[in-house]
């Protein structure tokens, strides 16, 4: 379940595969302080949000986001917490997130990197997992948005 989380502390990164929220414009470096991470696999959960507001994004690259894209993103985030909120199935988590593009066998296990999760069994870990992740994403962005007028995305 390591993969659906954020991460402010840079010292608990393990390897690359992480998208990188910075404050700022990019200015060319990467792992900054005050930068939230996200593993690849528990972003990809959100990602139709972003795409959906960030016509632009890119995924493998850099992408400078203003105050007013970020706060229409935050938007959708917030309605998607609610909606989380009360899930009672992964068939209906499915319907708010992009949680079936990920192998799922026939025994409702999804395969999220080295990770194992069983849909049913764990399906209330699962979304207390999603509903954490994408809380401090919202979180970090409200700590910050005063401070700044741009935010970039620094892709894996």
């Amino acid at each position: 379940m390591e993969h659906i989380k954020a991460i402010r502390d840079k010292n608990e990164l393990k390897g690359t595969l992480y998208y990188e929220f910075c404050l700022g414009k990019f200015t060319g470096n990467f792992w900054l302080d005050g930068s939230l991470f996200i593993p690849e696999l528990g972003f990809d959960l959100v990602l139709d949000i972003f795409e959906k507001h960030i016509h632009n994004f890119q995924p493998y690259g850099n992408t400078d986001v203003s105050k007013f894209i970020w706060n229409n993103i935050i938007n959708d985030l917030k309605i998607s917490l609610q909606e989380i909120e009360v899930t009672k199935n992964h068939i209906e988590l499915g319907k708010i997130i992009r949680l079936y593009e990920y192998e799922i066998d026939c025994k409702n296990i999804i395969y999220l990197g080295e990770c194992e999760m069983d849909l049913i069994n764990e399906f209330e870990e699962i979304k207390q997992l999603i509903y954490q992740m994408i809380k401090e994403i919202i979180v970090w962005y409200e700590e910050n948005k005063n401070n700044y007028s741009t935010f970039s995305i620094l892709g894996i």
